[in-house]
């Protein structure tokens, strides 16, 4: 899915800013195909378990992004070392190979 945010200013206008040289929003590609995947494998477990991942999401995905780490080498970091370019490719090749099992 693609968004696009502008300023509350430009009241649903989007468009080219005033200088005409860029554009008064920012277009985004949003993660909706973790929801997607949340749904099909999640949504339908029982209360305890979706509890569980509740608190596994909130601890690595919407918590401090240092934390689960911490008491790690820098070495035995894996995915959840700091999510740049290198690290993006494995993780999108882990997850591919996962799903085309």
């Amino acid at each position: 899915m693609v968004t696009f945010t502008g300023a509350p200013e430009i009241q649903g206008r989007f468009f080219y800013d005033e200088r005409v040289t860029g554009l008064n929003f920012t277009r985004r590609r949003e993660p909706q195909i973790t929801l997607l995947h949340a749904l099909l494998s999640l949504r339908d477990r029982p209360a305890s378990e979706k509890a569980a991942w509740r608190a596994v999401f909130d601890y690595y995905v919407f918590g401090d992004a240092v934390r689960p780490a911490v008491h790690l080498p820098e070495a035995a970091h894996g995915p959840l070392a700091p999510i740049d370019a290198m690290q993006t490719r494995r993780l999108r090749a882990q997850l591919l190979h996962r799903l085309n099992r």
